[in-house]
């Protein structure tokens, strides 16, 4: 993942610029590591993991936790709002991502914030930009074309500008200050408790305590932290933690349900399919046909 404003060597796989939006396909080889780094983000861009293997991710993203638990799952994404600062160190093998930069006030009309975020699933946009890369990797293009591709990067600007999902929601109001937020150190011991603690019941009193915080307050620098609930978070968490193990464990789907802080097979399945839009079964089976390594399909 990076920006073509960072200075390393990568293969870019496509590339084009229309008025608001710029998207660019690369592929790059990070086995011997990589820094990268924006330092005011121009516009609001948005990083998508497509393939590859990361297990060595270290991020800082202004505003939000940015640690994961387990390393970055093709369709995860990592938003950098407009004069944000973003840093990650990384190590692994051959990754492909994509980005997409928006120029919101020309997408949209006018300005919206969007709150930086690190490595959660959107699963329209994990099938927009596969089938746009695609797209943009074909050698002859008629005008139809060009004009859905136009037309599909628009929807997918607006969709991740304004998510329909709850859980994607960004905020359309500029940051709030830092002092109404957590900390890094709270925001990551945050982060912590509830991984370790995803397949349990999770109180707000609880969390809110763990930060000397009243759960009032700690509702409300929740949000500005994370740029979503305690409970919109947790979700995500637990369903991040299923897509893992769904595609590299063999354990049943009620053992990953009850593993994950869902009641049941039927639990899971249900939520599961309402926000990654397959159900656990499917998405086990997509991932099974394509290789562990590099996240293609097999030969």
């Amino acid at each position: 993942m990076s920006s073509p404003l960072l200075d390393f060597q990568k293969r870019v796989v496509a590339s084009i610029e229309w008025p608001g939006i710029g998207f660019t396909v690369a592929e790059e080889d990070i086995s011997k590591g990589v820094t990268w780094t924006i330092a005011s983000a121009p516009r609001h861009i948005v990083i998508m993991h497509l393939a590859g293997p990361i297990p060595t991710l270290q991020t800082e993203l202004d505003g939000c936790g940015a640690r994961l638990p387990d390393p970055p799952m093709a369709g995860e994404v990592w938003q950098v709002p407009q004069g944000s600062r973003y840093s990650s160190a990384a190590q692994g093998g051959r990754v492909r991502y994509a980005e997409m930069h928006i120029d919101a006030a020309t997408v949209a009309g006018k300005p919206i914030w969007i709150t930086p975020r690190a490595g959660f699933y959107h699963g329209f946009a994990h099938h927009g930009f596969e089938h746009l890369a695609a797209s943009l990797r074909r050698t002859h293009h008629s005008d139809l074309s060009r004009m859905a591709e136009r037309t599909l990067a628009h929807s997918l600007a607006l969709t991740l500008l304004d998510g329909p999902d709850p859980a994607a929601r960004r905020l359309i109001h500029p940051p709030t200050p830092h002092e109404d937020r957590l900390s890094a150190s709270e925001a990551a011991r945050i982060e912590s408790f509830i991984d370790s603690h995803l397949g349990e019941p999770l109180r707000l009193e609880t969390l809110a305590a763990s930060v000397s915080r009243t759960v009032n307050e700690f509702l409300i620098h929740f949000r500005r932290s994370f740029g979503a609930t305690p409970a919109q978070f947790v979700i995500e968490r637990r369903l991040r933690r299923a897509r893992y193990l769904l595609r590299h464990s063999p354990r049943n789907i009620s053992d990953i349900a009850y593993e994950t802080g869902f009641s049941s097979h039927s639990h899971l399945t249900s939520v599961f399919h309402s926000r990654v839009g397959v159900t656990p079964t499917e998405f086990r089976q997509a991932s099974n046909s394509l290789d562990p390594a590099e996240g293609r399909p097999r030969n």
